[in-house]
């Protein structure tokens, strides 16, 4: 079998040098880790793929030709490669995501099984699947380091995609789509509402209203959403589920329609927000944003309606409450939420803060056209 390590490049595959391989392995974006190197990365993950060589020959059903193992992405939680994995008739491809810091590694052993109970609860499921996770322990001399991995379904010529400076005008901003094959490119407007519109639906057909029970720490700058656009048509995937938990918990003398409510309020905060590039200051996103929320976000509860589990309160009884609501009651509902981001993330709250008036008027204004 031949093995080849490289990293990813909308031009083409870069070979992995033995220079690079001696360079440090990040902790994260920034940090560099103590001892391990780019090549001690490499030659883990391989050894977790010998490790588990039956498994793949099983997908695969002859024996394994080549393996490309490509570096894809050094995030702030996981190191993300792409396992290409060649047979004498097909090829397949998995995510490998490694974590190596100790808040990454229970993140990731957290989220492997929170996206394995989420993905038998909805089918077809909009999260990856997940095929085993395992740890590699290195040694060099009296220091030890443990890495994290878990294999998970790769999805095909789906892209990330931030908020960028229009580099015709240098001015305003759009979305850009970054395909590695095809190039970046800024979204259309129609582009943009449909992104969100399924965004918003993913995350409110997983929710459970009885139970309060929604993914969180989801976000944008962090590439969490992937979309693919093929003969204009674009769907929408979910690579994360941090966490499954009830964000208002309900109890004696609270409704869970009031759960409904704020996750409705929060939805169309969190979905506005992203980073310059997915890296930079924090940014929110335009009108076209919301309104694509709303409507996912509804055409979501009209799914679990029709399939009988929304059972809380019918979309019409949620639709009149909302609009029994005047401008100054959004406000005060929204206090909680912007303690709670203040608390959760300083810089995003000021952005809220900033643009949280104007919010709220293009949210009252869509909610009496629904």
């Amino acid at each position: 079998m031949i093995t080849r390590y490289v990293f990813s490049h909308p031009e083409g595959d870069i070979p992995v040098t033995p220079v690079e391989a001696q360079r440090p392995l990040k902790m994260d974006t920034e940090k560099d880790h103590p001892f391990l190197t780019l090549g001690d990365y490499f030659q883990a993950i391989e050894t977790v793929f010998l490790r588990h060589q039956y498994f793949f020959q099983q997908q695969g059903r002859t024996p394994i030709e080549s393996l490309i193992i490509r570096s894809e992405k050094h995030g702030g939680l996981y190191h993300v490669v792409c396992l290409e994995v060649s047979f004498h008739l097909n090829r397949l491809k998995y995510g490998l995501l490694t974590a190596v810091s100790r808040m990454a590694k229970r993140w990731l052993v957290q989220e492997y099984e929170t996206i394995t109970l989420l993905n038998k609860s909805l089918n077809p499921s909009f999260l990856p699947q997940t095929f085993f996770i395992d740890r590699v322990d290195h040694r060099r001399g009296n220091q030890a380091e443990t890495l994290k991995m878990a294999l998970v379904e790769w999805f095909e010529d789906y892209h990330e995609w931030h908020v960028s400076m229009d580099p015709g005008s240098g001015q305003g901003y759009g979305l850009r789509l970054w395909d590695q094959k095809k190039g970046k490119r800024l979204l259309a407007d129609h582009e943009t509402f449909e992104i969100f519109r399924q965004a918003s639906r993913i995350l409110i057909l997983y929710y459970n209203a009885e139970s309060g029970n929604a993914i969180s720490h989801w976000h944008h700058a962090a590439g969490d959403f992937i979309i693919q656009i093929k003969d204009d048509q674009i769907d929408v995937k979910l690579t994360a589920a941090r966490r499954y938990e009830p964000f208002i918990t309900p109890g004696e003398g609270i409704h869970p329609s009031v759960g409904l409510l704020y996750i409705f309020l929060d939805l169309t905060i969190r979905m506005r927000l992203d980073r310059w590039d997915g890296v930079g200051e924090t940014v929110w996103m335009d009108d076209v944003v919301l309104k694509g929320t709303i409507r996912g976000f509804f055409d979501a509860l009209m799914e679990k309606e029709a399939a009988g589990t929304l059972r809380v309160m019918s979309i019409r009884d949620f639709i009149e409450l909302l609009k029994v609501f005047s401008k100054d009651e959004f406000r005060k509902m929204f206090n909680p939420l912007m303690n709670f981001y203040h608390t959760e993330n300083l810089k995003e709250y000021v952005v809220i803060k900033e643009n949280l008036d104007k919010h709220i008027e293009v949210l009252y204004q869509q909610i009496q056209i629904i």
